[in-house]
């Protein structure tokens, strides 16, 4: 199983172009991206996430 993580934290969804990008499935997703065609990677937090202290 592939897991993707930034900052210590699993990524629960890839998009591309602001869309879900299967969605259901991340591997495919992983898979099916060649890398030499991205350009730029942007990380977004979940709006209802919250900050532990």
């Amino acid at each position: 199983m592939v897991l993707i993580y930034y900052e210590g934290k699993e990524v629960s969804q890839v998009k591309v172009n602001g869309k879900d990008f299967f969605a259901s499935d991340l591997r495919i997703a992983t898979r099916n991206l060649d890398a030499s065609l991205i350009k730029t990677v942007q990380v977004y937090r979940d709006k209802g996430e919250s900050k532990k202290q």
